[in-house]
């Protein structure tokens, strides 16, 4: 998919996966916040494509460098 920033937001501009499930399901943003250790998204009730709020409710602890 494609996505933008702007400060604390990510907005996913093409889901090709979401966008099969859960037609006109593109564009959407969320906040987020990055730690250095866990990356976490806001929720976004307007998300119709469940496949990704549940992927996106999931704190993401990745490596820190």
């Amino acid at each position: 998919g494609t996505y933008t920033f702007d400060g604390d937001e990510i907005t996913i501009e093409n889901d090709s996966f979401c966008e099969t499930v859960a037609p006109d399901s593109n564009p959407v943003t969320y906040t987020f916040e990055w730690d250095g250790e866990v990356l976490s998204f806001g929720d976004n009730p307007a998300d119709v494509c469940i496949a990704r709020v549940e992927t996106l409710a999931v704190d993401s602890k990745l490596a820190a460098d």
